[in-house]
């Protein structure tokens, strides 16, 4: 028992059991952003029985302008994820919450890196909610599970990508992840850092779901203000209306108790990803990490909080 509440407590460690699972994916979400560029890397592992293998995605944005994505594979044996702790070794890549070190050469890419991460920005834990998915963390062999490692960290250091370096500065870093046996059919997904309100920092996620059977409109969403934390989420009666919605852009408001959080997401630029169907990444999704975000904050009908960002991330798959 101990084991598996730490587990849940802690999704950062490597969700796996030990034995050489079916069917299972698991992947973690760190993400990079300066002026200049803003840059994903998702190591992960997929176990369908026929195609398992590791892997690292990678999504960039130039200069909000050009999008590079690719996928890179690896055996399963060069892959490690540690059970206590966040550590993830694919090949010569190594994945910490002190910083990254990337080195790959496949096909017609190099990309080559050195990161080092400031203090993780965790969200606050309680036994009903030991992580952003609230009561329903409890719940086993749930398709997919969503864990937030860090809201928000500072990063130094550069990336080479083809030989052209693109150094960062005192960037802006978030880190989550997922695991299970396949995303949600129909979801949508927003992230963003970089506000013009400093230590802003907003993530949102709404799936249509079926847990223990039955249909559920799943919500979790969290919104930083400094060191308050704003979470709107199915289990705490937070409701979602979509306003307006096209293929690029989504136009939201989520209500919980006398708050209302209205949301604004649109992506000039996007690429395609991988993303697991019964643990086989066989599935094409799109994201843009470069799109702009605009949040309101009512509190009894007061704005108390209207802010604008870039180097946003969004799917939109609903």
């Amino acid at each position: 028992m101990d084991k598996f509440l730490r587990k849940i407590t802690h999704s950062e460690f490597y969700q796996g059991n030990g034995k050489i699972p079916n069917k299972y994916f698991e992947g973690w979400y760190f993400k990079h952003e300066s002026e200049n560029i803003v840059i994903a890397l998702i190591p992960g592992i997929s176990y369908d029985g026929n195609d398992s293998h590791a892997f690292i995605q990678l999504i960039a944005s130039i200069n909000n302008a050009q999008h590079v994505t690719k996928y890179f594979r690896f055996p399963i044996n060069k892959f490690f994820a540690s059970k206590d702790k966040l550590e993830i070794t694919i090949d010569k890549n190594k994945f910490t919450p002190y910083g990254i070190e990337i080195n790959i050469t496949q096909d017609d890419y190099v990309l080559k890196g050195k990161l080092t991460y400031g203090h993780f920005t965790p969200l606050q834990t309680t036994f009903l909610q030991p992580n952003i998915m609230g009561i329903f963390a409890y719940l086993p062999n749930l398709d997919c599970n969503h864990g937030i490692l860090s809201m928000r960290h500072t990063i130094n250091g550069s990336f080479t990508l083809n030989n052209i370096p693109y150094p960062i500065y005192k960037g802006i870093g978030y880190v989550e992840k997922d695991w299970g046996k396949s995303f949600p059919g129909k979801y949508m997904w927003v992230q963003c850092g970089n506000f013009d309100l400093q230590n802003i920092s907003f993530m949102m996620s709404y799936a249509k779901l079926k847990i223990l059977g039955l249909p559920l409109n799943g919500l979790i969403c969290v919104l930083k203000i400094a060191d308050k934390e704003l979470v709107f989420a199915t289990y705490n009666f937070a409701t979602l209306k979509i306003l307006f919605q096209t293929p690029t852009s989504i136009n939201l408001v989520i209500k919980k108790s006398s708050y209302k959080l209205f949301i604004k997401a649109t992506a000039p630029n996007s690429g395609n990803l991988l993303a697991p169907t019964t643990g086989k990444m066989s599935r094409s999704i799109n994201e843009s990490i470069s799109c702009v975000v605009s949040l309101k904050l009512t509190h009894h009908n007061k704005t108390i909080l209207d802010c604008n960002g870039t180097h946003g991330g969004l799917e939109l798959n609903l």
